[in-house]
């Protein structure tokens, strides 16, 4: 059964380990190359071919499920095509979107702690600031008291 009979849905879940074949890495990297090569995709078939160097009918039996490449060929893939060839892969060992788990911390949580913490930065630095300007003004006035103790002890 090929994943256009499947319908991605099923591709958006974890399998069970003895269910991690040959046949379902084939399936998941056919649906997402679809996306990816063709007319109107990001790349056409030989453009493809030609950035990878992997021989356009290969490519074809890629995007088709009817092959599946090697580390090699797959790593071509990837560096040409970006992190995203390998979402439905990640995804069937259980990785998980950040977006689609509600536990994992969302974007904006994690603005509202740069936030934070950048706020918090600010005023250590106003501080410390103060600090500075407070110990300059505490040497100021001991060196302007030092002439004048210089004095008294040369009488």
């Amino acid at each position: 059964m090929t994943s256009r009979s499947k319908g991605p849905g099923a591709l958006r879940r974890a399998l069970p380990i003895r269910d991690i074949t040959p046949k379902a890495v084939q399936e998941r990297l056919s649906y997402r190359l679809q996306q990816l090569i063709g007319p109107g995709k990001r790349m056409t078939l030989q453009q493809a071919s030609a950035a990878t160097g992997i021989a356009p009918r290969t490519l074809k039996a890629y995007v088709e499920g009817r092959a599946c490449p090697n580390l090699a060929r797959y790593g071509r893939l990837l560096r040409v095509l970006g992190p995203e060839v390998g979402i439905e892969l990640a995804i069937m060992i259980g990785w998980e979107p950040r977006a689609s788990n509600p536990i994992l911390p969302h974007t904006e949580d994690i603005r509202a702690v740069r936030d934070g913490i950048a706020q918090t930065i600010r005023a250590l630095d106003m501080v410390l600031q103060n600090e500075v300007s407070a110990g300059d003004d505490d040497a100021e006035t001991a060196q302007a008291r030092e002439p004048t103790a210089s004095a008294a002890r040369s009488r």
